[in-house]
C-alpha cells in the first residue's frame, strides 16, 4: 500500500510543470501575439548570445536541455562549462531558477557582472526575491524592482514580460 502511494507521489512530482519556462524571444513573441491573453506562465527569455557563445560552446546545449526540463542532463553539461566564463553565473542561475532553488539562483545572478544582460538579471533577481518572500512579499518593493528592470530593458518583448509580472503582482 505504501509503495503504491509513493509511486503515485513520485509520478505526480515528476510530471509537475516547472514554475518558469525558458524560451527564445521569437517563440515568446509568437505565443503572446497569437493570444490576446498571454499565458500566466513565468517566461524567461534566454539571451541569444547563449546560442552562439564561442567561448563556451556548451551553453546552447545546456539551455536547450533546460527548455526541455531535462535537469540532470543540463547539470551534467553545465559542469563541463568553464566556470571562469563571464556568462557562467547567469547560466548557472538560470539552471537553479528552473530547479526552483531560488537562493542559489539569486546568489548566481548577483555574481553576474557583465553589463550585457544586467536588465535580465534585475528581472530574475526580483523573481527570486518574490519566490523567496511569498506569501509575505512586499509587493510595493517588488514592483519598484520590476520597474527598474523595465526601465533598462532594450527589447519590446522583454518589456511585455516584465509588465505581466507587475500586473500579476498587483492583482494576485
Amino acid at each position: 500500500m505504501h509503495k503504491a502511494f509513493l509511486l503515485i507521489l513520485v509520478f505526480i512530482v515528476a510530471c509537475s510543470k516547472p514554475r518558469y519556462t525558458f524560451v527564445s524571444s521569437a517563440l515568446l513573441y509568437r505565443e503572446t501575439s497569437a493570444n490576446m491573453h498571454p499565458p500566466i506562465k513565468r517566461y524567461v527569455i534566454v539571451p541569444e548570445t547563449f546560442n552562439s557563445d564561442a567561448e563556451n560552446s556548451l551553453f546552447p546545449g545546456v539551455i536547450q536541455l533546460m527548455k526541455e526540463n531535462k535537469w540532470a542532463a543540463a547539470n551534467k553539461e553545465l559542469s563541463k562549462v568553464k566556470s571562469s566564463s563571464p556568462s557562467y553565473p547567469l547560466c548557472q542561475g538560470l539552471y537553479y531558477l528552473g530547479k526552483e532553488d531560488y537562493a542559489s539562483a539569486l546568489a548566481n545572478f548577483n555574481n553576474y557582472k557583465e553589463p550585457e544582460h544586467q536588465c535580465l538579471c534585475k528581472l530574475l533577481i526580483t523573481d527570486c526575491h518574490y519566490e523567496l518572500a511569498k506569501p509575505y512579499a512586499d509587493v510595493k518593493k517588488l514592483i519598484q524592482e520590476y520597474q527598474q528592470a523595465l526601465d533598462c530593458s532594450n527589447t519590446e518583448i522583454t518589456r511585455v514580460v516584465i509588465q505581466y509580472r507587475i500586473k500579476y503582482l498587483k492583482y494576485e
